[in-house]
């Protein structure tokens, strides 16, 4: 899916990438993949390791991909369990699991009439969090907080603004008192003078 051939701003829909729902196989081609594979293959022997497919789809994302993703494409990929994975390995197992998320998903995205639309999107609820505009409309007016979090929602921050306080940070405060300053020095030198 690329836009004349330009693929390198991302993906062309950042808000279904990044719903915690989603696998980033289905967004990015297979040109993306191929070069991140050259990149891990550091010795130019045509293989990778297993242990370096975590790194290589965190590469080709830009975030951390899910564990359950992982886990499917180690179980994709690894055709012969040798540890090594090849190009062609790799390809083979983003085409078999492009298939079958083709096939699980082709129930869901053909609609009959507007009422099966209707009637999927009511079903779908995983993102949305209200019935209509009228109760999003009535909860901001009372100020009230929404129900789902985007953390609850997306894997990562969408906007600049939610990436402060998107995970809590370890804070450590270190203290650097003054062990003196020109009013205690001050006074020290008139103790020791015994002005008073």
């Amino acid at each position: 899916m690329s836009a004349f051939g330009v693929t390198a701003l991302g993906p062309p829909n950042p808000f279904s990438v990044t719903l915690l729902s989603t696998l980033g196989v289905k967004y990015w081609e297979d040109d993306e993949f191929l070069t991140k594979f050259h990149l891990f293959d550091r010795d130019g022997s045509g293989f990778i390791e297993r242990r370096e497919v975590v790194s290589m789809l965190r590469e080709t994302y830009g975030f951390d991909p899910m564990a359950e993703e992982v886990d499917l494409f180690m179980q994709f990929m690894d055709i012969n369990q040798d540890g090594k994975i090849s190009w062609d390995e790799f390809r083979e197992g983003l085409h078999r699991m492009r298939a079958i998320l083709q096939t699980e998903e082709s129930g869901t995205r053909e609609y009959q009439s507007s009422q099966d639309l209707r009637d999927q999107t009511r079903k779908n609820t995983e993102v949305r969090q209200y019935q209509s505009y009228d109760f999003l409309r009535e909860e901001r007016r009372r100020h009230r907080r929404r129900k789902k979090s985007p953390i609850d929602v997306f894997k990562v921050p969408l906007t600049a603004a939610q990436q402060v306080g998107w995970h809590e940070e370890v804070v450590i405060n270190k203290r650097y008192p003054k062990k003196s300053c020109e009013e205690t020095r001050y006074q020290d030198a008139v103790v020791k003078a015994r002005w008073f």
